[in-house]
């Protein structure tokens, strides 16, 4: 994404049915994450920050990770998405500074489950059918003087991208209510609800939860459309009747000049303004108009 020319970058990793070990997993990857952040201080070597995330993986007790680590956990970026010069690997001694940005990026590769850990999931599952796996946790980072301070304010934790799909008892987690946080315990007073079950089939709490979710962002797609069709036709309505006013100035005028015309702000697009760029909202004040870029 792009934001006045400037590039940002975040990653997640969504856990269908995943075995405890999976999650453990995970949470061990998190756990590496806030050590790069730690090691993110001005005067550090950008050497420091990737093995900072390896040094965690072994105070953990997880050396296999260390094998599965990528070549690097991220690079600077800015007006370019990537610095092929600024990349924090185990060998840069690059000198980090304050007000550095990065895309800190920390990620495994072909991770084995073994059958003892998917002995558990639901034989509908497709984890059942998978040997290996990979991870993925990316979020901006802005260097300060005590450290990496995330900038992606999007959640991360294993309640919040975990998803279980094929459990017989629709249970997203195993903790009691108490330990629930905010988000889980309105997904599972989403799923009691009457409204949201269909009679004689289970509902996960999670997808209960997204279910509503999306409904939202439909109805809001919709009054969204609603309210440009009001407006253009409240602009056609002033149109009409500016046409009127200026007939009724000019009534020896000829009859080409009484037709009412639909609004045309561009003939072509080479009359595009200059400035309009892919993938942005562009607010053209001199024609009265919004380009909106189309997904």
């Amino acid at each position: 994404a792009r934001y006045q020319f400037y590039c940002s970058n975040i990653a997640r990793t969504f856990l269908i049915d995943p075995p405890k070990a999976v999650t453990s997993t995970y949470e061990t990857l998190l756990s590496a994450q806030e050590a790069c952040l730690k090691a993110m201080k001005p005067g550090n070597p950008f050497k420091a920050v990737y093995h900072a995330a390896a040094d965690q993986f072994t105070k953990e007790g997880r050396d296999d990770l260390v094998k599965r680590m990528p070549k690097n956990v991220g690079f600077s970026i800015g007006l370019d998405f990537r610095d092929p010069s600024l990349i924090l690997n185990a060998k840069s001694t690059v000198t980090i500074r304050e007000g550095m940005v990065f895309n800190l990026a920390i990620g495994l590769n072909k991770i084995e489950l073994s059958d003892a850990a998917k002995a558990n999931c639901n034989t509908k599952s497709a984890v059942k059918d998978i040997s290996t796996y990979a991870l993925i946790v990316s979020d901006m980072a802005v260097v300060t003087e005590n450290g990496g301070e995330i900038m992606t304010k999007h959640a991360k934790k294993p309640s919040d991208i975990s998803y279980t799909v094929n459990d017989d008892e629709s249970v997203v987690s195993s903790g009691s209510d108490e330990d629930e946080d905010g988000d889980a315990a309105l997904a599972r007073k989403i799923a009691k609800s009457a409204d949201n079950v269909i009679p004689g089939q289970r509902q996960s709490k999670r997808l209960a939860k997204n279910a509503e979710a999306m409904q939202d962002i439909v109805e809001g797609a919709a009054e969204r459309e609603r309210k440009q069709i009001d407006l253009m036709a409240r602009r056609n309505e002033e149109r009409l009747r500016e046409l009127a006013r200026a007939n009724s100035r000019n009534k020896g005028g000829d009859k080409e000049s009484e037709k009412a015309e639909e609004l045309d702000t561009y003939a072509r697009t080479k009359d595009y303004s200059d400035s309009i760029l892919p993938n942005q909202v562009k607010v053209d004040m001199a024609n009265k108009c919004v380009m909106l870029p189309i997904c």
